[in-house]
């Protein structure tokens, strides 16, 4: 840049020298490349976004299944980590919710 500036009390850049700096390139190949490299990302990435919402969905039904098992006594919250029929009944939740 500073081939490009005009000196003095207040330094600016030269029009003429700034439009007739070049700037390399990459091939066309290169850059057919790159966006080709880009749009695999991006289609991946949009891929890993849906199974997410996916999944934040199905975390929603199960935990509302799990809540309603609670609320009517099919589970029973204060022993859920001593009882063995709890663990089943949850697997049948999941299995309902096709799991």
């Amino acid at each position: 840049m500073q081939l490009m500036v005009q000196p003095g009390a207040v330094p600016s850049l030269s029009t003429e020298k700034f439009i007739n700096q070049s700037v390399p390139l990459p091939s066309v190949d290169c850059q057919r490349e790159f966006v080709q490299q880009v749009r695999r990302v991006v289609q991946r990435n949009g891929r890993i976004v849906q199974r997410t919402q996916e999944s934040i969905e199905r975390l929603k039904e199960y935990r509302s299944a799990l809540i309603t098992a609670a609320v009517t006594g099919q589970i029973d919250v204060a022993t859920w980590s001593r009882s063995g029929a709890t663990d089943r009944r949850l697997d049948a939740i999941q299995e309902e919710m096709g799991a």
